[in-house]
């Protein structure tokens, strides 16, 4: 098992990886990102993109 550290965008991936390997996972640190559930009607960037625009940083490399 490990420890899982995510800051910034990889937060969110980190959260995925516990959800769907909590098996490999000891304990999980986030910094600067909040848990956001998952939705199969949407993709995270869709709803970044809704609530900050297009220019905001994430959106913009996509």
């Amino acid at each position: 098992q490990v420890f899982v550290v995510g800051h910034d965008w990889g937060a969110q991936i980190s959260w995925y990886l516990c959800l769907f390997r909590p098996d490999k996972v000891k304990a999980l640190v986030n910094l600067s990102v909040h848990y956001s559930p998952r939705s199969p009607s949407s993709k995270p960037v869709d709803r970044m993109r809704q609530a900050f625009g297009d220019y905001y940083y994430i959106c913009r490399f996509q």
